[in-house]
């Protein structure tokens, strides 16, 4: 069970890699887009590191809390900032 784990875990790091990335909007803040930046490293070096089996074997918790965070990300379109925006919309 814990190689589903690792994969599971790298897949969902990958979509939010993936989205993040594809994300444009012009105008943004130089604080956003390193927000951004540094989301896609980290989910990218997580993603990594599950595909080559390193690290800790990951928790079932942890996976789905990084599950609900992927869908947060999808939700809003890939705009890292609005995750933390109390519901305002511009």
């Amino acid at each position: 069970m814990d190689t589903w784990l690792y994969l599971l875990k790298a897949f969902l790091c990958l979509l939010i890699v993936l989205r993040v990335l594809l994300y444009t909007r012009p105008g943004r803040p130089l604080k956003s887009r390193f927000l951004a930046y540094l989301v896609q490293l980290a989910a990218g070096i997580e993603a990594a590191k599950s595909l080559f089996l390193m690290g800790p074997v990951p928790e079932l918790s942890g996976v789905f809390l990084l599950g609900l965070i992927t869908v947060s990300i999808w939700t809003v379109g890939g705009d890292v900032v609005d995750i933390f925006r109390a519901g305002t919309k511009e």
